[in-house]
């Protein structure tokens, strides 16, 4: 059993700068977002199938590029994702992940799609290993 958690902060999100588009200019990223995480081996084919879930959440923040201005709104976003490193192959790993499985729509950026779940499905091998 994995726990992981992630708090990145800066204490300003813009800088009044006279001239530039609505008056600021802008780092385009919250003053605070946090991510925990938690990812189990099953006792399955050697413990070579995990499960792991996350959340995701990030304040507001004002985006200022160009003529993409405006406000980003605060979000949660909910993940899950399976792990396979098959014991017949342990050079295989097969992954299937739902970004945003809730399908929150959020727009990252202003003037953006926003975006809703996003599921990935991956196989990696890697060559000339033993």
């Amino acid at each position: 059993l994995n726990f992981d958690f992630a708090y990145p902060h800066v204490h300003k999100d813009r800088i009044s700068l006279p001239g530039a588009a609505e008056g600021y200019v802008a780092l385009n990223a919250p003053k605070h977002k946090t991510a925990l995480g938690v990812e189990y081996k099953l006792p399955v084919d050697k413990k070579g199938l995990s499960v792991r879930g996350g959340w995701r959440w990030m304040d507001a923040f004002p985006a200022n590029s160009a003529v993409y201005t405006g406000m980003v709104n605060a979000t949660n976003i909910v993940d899950l994702g399976f792990t396979w490193r098959p014991s017949s192959s342990p050079n295989t790993i097969l992954s299937l992940n739902a970004n945003n499985l809730l399908d929150h729509r959020h727009m990252f950026f202003p003037g953006t799609p926003a975006l809703g779940r996003v599921v990935l499905f991956k196989i990696q091998h890697t060559f000339g290993v033993k």
